[in-house]
C-alpha cells in the first residue's frame, strides 16, 4: 500500500491557490464597476455641463457645446470624449481608462443632456 502523506497537503495548497484566483478576480470585477460608475458620472456630468452653459447653441446644432462637455470630461479624469448634438440635445460618449494587473482597459459610457 502506498502512503498518503502529504496529501492533505497538495488538497490544501490547491484549495488556496483557488482562493487567490478568486480574490483577484474580484478585485478586477471591483475596479471595472468602480471605472464605469466614474465613467457614467463623467458623461452625465459633461452633458449637463454642456446643455447648461449654452442652451441656445443647442437649439441651433451649434457643436460649441461639445468644447464645454470636452472640458468637463477631461476634469473628471475621462478621455476627451466624442459628443454631436443633434435635435436640441448634446450626446456624449466618454471612455474612462483603468488598469489591473499592469494592463490598462478602458469603460464606456453615454450620457444626452438637452435644455429644460
Amino acid at each position: 500500500m502506498k502512503s498518503q502523506e502529504g496529501s492533505a497537503t497538495v488538497a490544501a495548497m490547491g484549495t488556496v491557490a483557488a482562493l487567490l484566483l478568486i480574490g483577484m478576480l474580484s478585485i478586477g470585477a471591483t475596479g471595472a464597476l468602480v471605472a464605469k460608475t466614474k465613467a457614467q458620472n463623467a458623461a452625465d456630468l459633461s452633458a449637463l455641463a454642456a446643455a447648461n452653459a449654452s442652451p441656445s447653441a443647442l437649439m441651433i446644432g451649434d457643436p460649441s457645446a461639445c468644447e464645454i462637455a470636452s472640458l468637463a470630461a477631461v476634469h473628471n479624469d475621462a478621455e476627451p470624449p466624442s459628443c454631436w448634438v443633434e435635435f436640441g440635445d448634446i450626446w456624449v460618449k466618454v471612455r474612462y481608462p483603468f488598469s489591473f494587473l499592469g494592463m490598462s482597459f478602458s469603460v464606456e459610457a453615454r450620457a444626452r443632456a438637452g435644455p429644460e
